[in-house]
């Protein structure tokens, strides 16, 4: 019994809620239901961005949020995208934005152009790929693949079309950060 009163005669020093570093511009912080330490702080566009430290050691976990929000700062600055997603996945979001904003409005019928663009032509040979994954030879091959999807050349006035869709996905992807 006496080892049990000196077990709980120590108390275990408690684990800061929240830490702020960088003049407060990132947290440090816990989950409850994680080992792990997670980071966030916010982007310029005012929206939050959080991160996994990847560490349960809060010496460590400073380090590596720091390191994330340099790296974030420097894609930022960069214009490179921060998230993930894939073309496919940011071309549906466009079509989802631009269903809220149409609404019955004049430019309805260039909305419909651009949801059969992307559904007939950029998604199906771009979905899988993430933006930044997206080089110039990759880009010949869609025109290749789109001459035989067409079966004919495209015209100048089909591939202004393609390339603002294809601008649109692009451009959502870098507002997300």
């Amino acid at each position: 019994m006496s080892n049990l009163n000196q077990l709980f005669a120590n108390p275990i020093p408690a684990t800061p809620k929240a830490i702020r570093l960088i003049d407060g511009k990132v947290t440090v912080y816990k989950r409850p239901q994680s080992a792990q330490w997670q980071c966030r702080f916010k982007l310029a566009n005012n929206k939050w961005h959080s991160a996994s430290t990847g560490t349960d050691e809060l010496t460590e976990a400073r380090r590596n949020a720091i390191v994330l929000y340099e790296t974030v700062r420097i894609k930022i600055d960069a214009g490179l995208a921060l998230t993930e997603k894939t073309f496919g996945q940011l071309a549906l979001e466009e079509m989802a934005n631009m269903r809220r904003t149409s609404n019955g409005k004049r430019g309805e019928r260039n909305y419909k152009d651009y949801f059969f663009i992307w559904q007939k032509y950029l998604i199906p040979f771009f979905g899988k790929y993430k933006v930044g994954e997206i080089t110039q030879e990759l880009v010949a091959d869609f025109e290749a693949w789109r001459t035989s999807v067409m079966g004919k050349e495209s015209k100048a006035i089909t591939k202004k079309h393609h390339a603002l869709a294809y601008n649109r996905v692009v451009t959502l992807a870098k507002e997300l950060g």
